[in-house]
């Protein structure tokens, strides 16, 4: 999706794209799980927590529709990937 954005000179931001690219599989996930992905995906992602990661997606543009998602009866903070993919098509 950044190649396309590339060519479009859309500048997404890195942490929005490199959460949608964790979620692509998922329709929602907890904040805690995400951020284990993104660690997995870069171990820059290490030292970040929801308090970093909150804030980043917000200036990224991401309008969460809810604070909390269910995922198997557990209901926890997270995001949509509803969501990301929102702020990603209105960059």
């Amino acid at each position: 999706m950044t190649a396309a954005a590339d060519q479009a000179s859309v500048s997404i931001a890195a942490v929005l794209s490199d959460c949608h690219t964790v979620m692509r599989h998922a329709a929602r996930m907890h904040t805690v799980d995400l951020l284990q992905r993104l660690e997995n995906l870069d171990e820059d992602y290490g030292d970040w927590d929801a308090e970093r990661l909150a804030p980043g997606l917000e200036d990224a543009g991401v309008k969460r529709t809810t604070k909390q998602v269910n995922i198997g009866g557990k209901n926890l903070a997270g995001y949509r990937r509803e969501d990301l993919t929102k702020a990603w098509s209105r960059r």
